[in-house]
């Protein structure tokens, strides 16, 4: 299954997904990057005079899921399973990352 198959099922159940590339620097290293279903979204504004140099996601981190279940090719397969990690989890995390880290944020539009 491709990325944009992924981002599409997740989006289209109305979920919104943030990746944080870890790594954007590192000159011949694999790059790596999390994923994340948000429930707050900050991002920082890189405003001098607030000082607010990172951004802020709420939420679960869900890229073990999708480096695990990104060969299933059937779309309520992968759904099905998507909703029963989530509800599984109970413990919403904090993320903050400074402004210089890219991100691409994903969602569904109306």
């Amino acid at each position: 299954m491709t990325i944009d198959n992924i981002i599409g099922f997740i989006t289209d159940v109305g979920y919104d997904l943030l990746k944080i590339y870890e790594n954007p620097n590192e000159v011949g290293e694999t790059l790596r990057y999390s994923w994340w279903v948000i429930n707050e979204w900050s991002p920082a504004n890189g405003n001098i005079e607030s000082n607010d140099d990172f951004s802020v996601v709420v939420g679960f981190e869900i890229t073990d899921f999708i480096n695990i279940n990104h060969v299933d090719q059937n779309r309520e397969s992968f759904i099905g399973k998507f909703e029963v990690y989530i509800d599984k989890k109970d413990i919403q995390w904090r993320c903050k990352f400074h402004k210089a880290i890219k991100w691409k944020l994903y969602s569904k539009l109306d």
